[in-house]
């Protein structure tokens, strides 16, 4: 059982906590900006449904046990602030059955974390319920639900850290990590963590590397 610990993190910048503001119609082209991230740092978007209150914790990484709004809690890809001016903006277009996707963005230096976001449906109407495919499914093509839908966890695939929920095809057998040739170091070494440490279920893998 993974126990969640709310703690308040102090940023070593005077920076406050992510704010998202969104403009346009959706279905349609929304412009994202995410404003007082840490300047030159990178942020991490988390879809999910909005837990109302506490939801999952982060499972690891630099932020491990930084509670979020979102309950489950999927994360789906990262963005870096190359300006140095505490700003990240992007405009996908987004289709109609991604209106009201529901999501966080955690600083990743700070750790701080949004308040959690819906995509209107449009500049006029009310937040709307999500239905449908969500957004980040649709807009970012190497997003899957197929390992989260079969129990694993996308985001500790090829971490250097063999994950059983993960060794079995939906999840590309973690990424390789659980193989001792295919395994790369990342958040974790493969040594202690991974490769022959783990069952090498992978068809192109194997522990004699």
């Amino acid at each position: 059982m993974r126990l969640a610990i709310l703690t308040i993190l102090a940023s070593s910048t005077a920076w406050a906590s992510p704010s998202v503001t969104m403009s346009g119609d959706c279905p349609g082209l929304v412009t994202i900006t995410v404003d007082d991230i840490t300047p030159g740092e990178c942020i991490g978007i988390a879809y999910g449904s909005d837990a109302g209150g506490i939801g999952q914790a982060v499972p690891r990484g630099d932020c491990a046990g930084t509670v979020m709004g979102l309950d489950p809690l999927h994360y789906a890809f990262s963005a870096c602030d190359y300006n140095t001016d505490g700003r990240i903006t992007f405009s996908p277009d987004i289709g109609a059955d991604a209106c009201g996707t529901t999501f966080q963005v955690l600083d990743m230096a700070s750790c701080a974390a949004s308040d959690v976001e819906r995509i209107n449906l449009s500049t006029t109407s009310e937040y709307g319920d999500s239905t449908g495919t969500d957004y980040w499914e649709l807009y970012y093509e190497d997003t899957s639900t197929r390992c989260a839908d079969s129990g694993g966890v996308e985001s500790w695939i090829s971490d250097g850290y063999c994950d059983t929920v993960n060794n079995h095809p939906d999840c590309d057998y973690d990424g390789g990590d659980c193989c001792e040739d295919t395994c790369v170091d990342g958040s974790y070494d493969c040594g202690s963590y991974g490769g022959c440490t783990g069952d090498c279920l992978d068809p192109d893998g194997s522990d004699g590397a």
